[in-house]
């Protein structure tokens, strides 16, 4: 496995993105405030991230880096294109193992 510095960074995905996509499907997941701020401002909703999740490949995979405050967390980073814009989305198992937590979802770059 490669590593960034500091074994802080993976360059390959921590969770199943099969997994991911069923778990955003089914509706076990939630988006933090912050993404909703975000989403208010495009004029987007959670329909969006469905949509979005839902198309991810492989390919728009970015890195996994670990989380600053719970050891052994790990979140997993994809910058897909949606609806013409290069998205940052971030993702994280919940503290439960069920539920996904939708930590970014904005342009890439964007300030959040």
């Amino acid at each position: 496995m490669r590593y960034g510095s500091g074994k802080r960074e993976r360059f390959r995905p921590y969770y199943a993105l099969g997994e991911l996509k069923a778990k955003i499907a089914a509706g076990d997941y939630r988006a933090t405030k912050r993404v909703g701020a975000v989403l208010a401002r495009h004029g987007w909703d959670e329909s969006d991230i469905e949509d979005c999740v839902a198309k991810l490949q492989r390919t728009d995979f970015f890195k996994s880096q670990a989380h600053d405050g719970r050891d052994g967390i790990w979140l997993d980073i994809y910058k897909p294109q949606y609806e013409g814009e290069l998205l940052y989305v971030k993702f994280v198992i919940d503290e439960d193992g069920k539920t996904i937590v939708v930590l970014d979802f904005c342009e890439d770059g964007e300030i959040h």
